[in-house]
């Protein structure tokens, strides 16, 4: 039976691919906003917590709230979400909310023991596993385009805590919200800088799994520089659409997911491959490959069938030779695309070159 038939019923609204997760800048004064510890907790506050339209968090408590919402347990009790001066272990104070993703929920915290701004990322329950695994994952990568991880816990038997260094950033989705899909040179040095990052996650024997804008920081300096995170999905052997079936979640967003990855196949290097031709898209078009659907099971079925709208339809001036190479990388068949990281660098670097001669040098830097 087709696995779609048994998702007809599943809807989204279009934004499903447009991925949640927000970056929110954070200002000295909210570092020296003064911290709170709750009375006989030494690891978390025993509230919950909402998102108000400015990033902050809302810190009323969980007393005014809805009792029968998600929480995690401590003390008898669970708390889903951390509030504006809670500590993480005792070290890491709350500044503000900056995420609330599929995996976990994203904190700007100070390290008041070094005295230095980080992220804390915190999940619970099913959550949890993505957050060790994803530190398991970071501890054996070492490349300057990668965020290290600076420190991980267990928060009881449910929780856990993932710190990783602050990046005054935005992500590619929203930079491209802001100003519009980039140049051709400028995507090339974008993909350039992405792929040898990516390159280097295979080296070690790892993939990705989740390559896609929301995923790929550009630094608030002149030369936009990258940051690839979120390994929280990296290596996860079980297919997107086995995992849909069993809990009616999927790995990943749908418009950046390979087609074989949708019909039950294991991720590999290619898997990679057809992300990166994925943001690239992105970044020359300012929509993903597969325009979102109203109902779930036809963006499964436009995914898995490569209903790709081509480049040039969208931007008729794009250089054939980088809309080629994109649509390569994201052909619905893995053995048409670039066989890895390497395979996709080599041949944008090529592309580059022509386009730097053509158009002179680009804002954005390989390193």
């Amino acid at each position: 039976m087709d696995p779609t038939r048994r998702l007809a019923r599943i809807s989204v609204r279009p934004p499903a691919c447009q991925e949640p997760d927000r970056t929110s800048r954070t200002s000295s004064a909210e570092l020296a906003r003064p911290a709170r510890r709750v009375a006989g907790e030494s690891v978390w506050a025993a509230t919950s917590s909402e998102s108000r339209p400015g990033g902050e968090l809302d810190d009323r408590s969980k007393e005014s709230r809805d009792p029968s919402g998600p929480t995690k347990q401590r003390g008898g009790r669970r708390v889903a979400e951390l509030v504006v001066g809670d500590f993480v272990a005792d070290r890491y104070r709350i500044v503000r909310a900056l995420a609330h993703g599929g995996m976990a929920r994203v904190y700007f915290a100070e390290d008041v023991r070094l005295e230095r701004p980080v992220v804390v990322k915190y999940g619970v329950g099913v959550e949890a596993p993505y957050l060790r695994r994803e530190a398991r994952v970071l501890a054996n990568l070492d490349d300057v385009l990668i965020p290290p991880v600076f420190d991980v816990g267990d928060v009881g038997a449910e929780g856990a805590f993932l710190v990783m260094p602050w990046i005054p950033a935005d992500n590619l989705r929203d930079v491209i919200a802001t100003t519009g899909p980039w140049s051709a040179l400028d995507a090339a040095e974008l993909g350039l800088a992405l792929a040898r990052a990516v390159a280097h996650v295979h080296a070690r024997g790892i993939v990705h799994c989740d390559l896609k804008p929301s995923n790929v920081l550009v630094r608030d300096d002149p030369a936009r520089r990258i940051a690839l995170v979120d390994f929280g999905v990296a290596d996860n052997v079980e297919p997107p659409i086995t995992r849909l079936a069993r809990t009616g979640k999927i790995l990943g967003t749908p418009c950046f997911l390979p087609p074989e990855n949708l019909r039950g196949g294991v991720p590999t290097q290619r898997t990679d491959v057809y992300g990166l031709g994925a943001c690239l898209y992105y970044a020359l078009s300012g929509v993903p490959p597969v325009e979102p659907r109203e109902q779930l099971a036809e963006l499964l079925v436009a995914v898995m069938e490569g209903r790709v709208v081509p480049l040039r339809a969208r931007r008729p001036g794009m250089p054939a030779e980088l809309a080629e190479l994109v649509h390569r990388a994201l052909s619905p068949d893995p053995d048409a695309r670039f066989a890895d990281a390497i395979e996709l660098a080599e041949a944008l670097r090529k592309v580059h070159h022509r386009l730097r001669l053509t158009h002179g040098s680009g804002i954005v830097a390989s390193r």
